[in-house]
This record gives C-alpha cells, sequence and structure tokens, in this order.
C-alpha cells in the first residue's frame, strides 16, 4: 500500500504542478499504477483518503478551470521506451538530496509498525523458541489453528503439554513437589512429556488407538510434533479431538 500511496502523491503534485504553472489545454498523466486510478474514482476508498481528497479536489478545481485532463494508465516493463525513460528518470531521482518527503497517513503509520514489530518479535522468537518446550512447535508469532479447541479441558491440557508445565514427576520433582522424576509405572523412567505420550506402557492401548486416527488423517509419524503441534496435519482443527482418545481414556487429564 506504501508503494500505491507513491504514487497517489506523484499524481497529486503533477496536478499541483500544471496547476500552478500552466495555462488552461489539454493535459494527458500517465501512470503505470492501475490501483491508484482505481482509488482516485472509487467513491468509498478507505486508503490514503487525506491524499485522495487533495487529488480530486485539484481534479475538480481543473475542470471548473476548462482543462482538458485525462489520467492514462499504461503497463510497466513491456518496453515502452517513454515509460523506460521516465522509470530511469525517476529512479535517479532518488539520489538527489531534494526529494520530498512524504507524510504517512496514520492507518499507513500503524501498519507500518504492526510489520515491523512482528518481524522483530519474530526475530527474538527464531533465538528463544529452541530452547525451550515450544521450539518443537513453532518458530514465530503466526497465528497456529491448533491453538483453539471448543473443549477448554483439553485446550489448557495441550497448552501445558507444549509449555512443559505439566503434573508429571518429572516437572514436579524440578518444583521439588514430588520426591523424584521416576515414572510410577516405569520406575528407573523419568516421566516426561515425551514417555508419557510416547512410551510408556501403561497406556499401550490408548497409543494404539491414537495411531490408527492419526492413520485415518493421513499422518504416519507418532511424534511431538505432530501430536502436539498438529506438524503434517492437512486441517490442523480437526487434530485436538483426536487427543480426547489418549488424554481422556488415560484418565491422566487431570494431572496435566
Amino acid at each position: 500500500m506504501i508503494s500505491v500511496t507513491a504514487e497517489l502523491f506523484a499524481l497529486f503534485k503533477a496536478l499541483a504542478f500544471i496547476k500552478a504553472h500552466l495555462q488552461p489545454q489539454k493535459v494527458v498523466i500517465y501512470t503505470d499504477c492501475l490501483a491508484a486510478l482505481h482509488l482516485i474514482v472509487s467513491p468509498k476508498a478507505q486508503s490514503a483518503r487525506h491524499l485522495l481528497y487533495e487529488i480530486q479536489t485539484l481534479l475538480s478545481q481543473l475542470l471548473q478551470e476548462n482543462w482538458v485532463l485525462c489520467l492514462q494508465w499504461i503497463p510497466s516493463h513491456v518496453g515502452i521506451r517513454g515509460n523506460e525513460i521516465v522509470d530511469k528518470a525517476a529512479r535517479l531521482a532518488l539520489t538527489s538530496a531534494a526529494v520530498e518527503t512524504l507524510p504517512l497517513q496514520e492507518a499507513t503509520c500503524s501498519r507500518v509498525l504492526t510489520v515491523a514489530s512482528g518481524k522483530a518479535w519474530d526475530s527474538d522468537l527464531a533465538a528463544e523458541l529452541p530452547s525451550s518446550t515450544l521450539g518443537a512447535y513453532r518458530m514465530d508469532s503466526s497465528c497456529h489453528p491448533w491453538a483453539h479447541s471448543t473443549a477448554r479441558a483439553l485446550d489448557v491440557a495441550l497448552t501445558r503439554l507444549r509449555i512443559g508445565h505439566v503434573g508429571l514427576a518429572s516437572h514436579l520433582h524440578r518444583l521439588r513437589l514430588a520426591p523424584d522424576p521416576y515414572c510410577q509405572w516405569c520406575r528407573g523412567q523419568e516421566e516426561t512429556i515425551a514417555h508419557f505420550l510416547l512410551h510408556c506402557p501403561r497406556f499401550h492401548s490408548m497409543r494404539t488407538e491414537l495411531r490408527d486416527h492419526l492413520s485415518i488423517l493421513a499422518v504416519r509419524d507418532f511424534t511431538l510434533p505432530v501430536l502436539l503441534g498438529g506438524v503434517g496435519l492437512n486441517n490442523p482443527l480437526r487434530y485436538p479431538v483426536i487427543h480426547l482418545v489418549f488424554l481422556r481414556k488415560s484418565r491422566q487429564l487431570h494431572r496435566i
């Protein structure tokens, strides 16, 4: 949208120039930005509204002064000699110290800041996530469909499993809330999230049933990124339902 705003500003400056320096005559202004022309004639344009108002006001004034104006679209990068010359001149003008600064609209500033802050946040996440449990499931701040579920108990349990703050012995032992980190059914094996979901023989039948549900969704891998992040699922919105098979039937949902 910033490039379109720049094109609109160029059209505004062209209209202002002919009004200030030329006598009424027939004038054709060429532009390779079709979107800018659509905005000028649109009755409900929401972008660059202040600039559009200035352009429309100038056009009205010039027409009242008996100017004959034509805003003509020409396709860019198709070998039109005159257009290529103008493009080259425009690039050279960017090196001039007299380039006029285009004040940004509030809405444009908001979008620019949103994009910039999002990139900065993603950059920080890329450095920090690999050292966290969430690093196995996501690498940026984009919205993930698996973050939503209609079953609150399931949603809470899955979120806790993803961030690692669960009621399993390994985590409780680190918090000094359990005497040891071992699984109550597999003495000598730490009750980690991976052990609970992937290995503990106590839940073999539920795990087998869960594998069957994943097979229906054409998912062959049985890993934490698949179970907790929906990696490889064509429709991640469907996958939280299958966790009811394991988490509820294992009767361990209350511990998560």
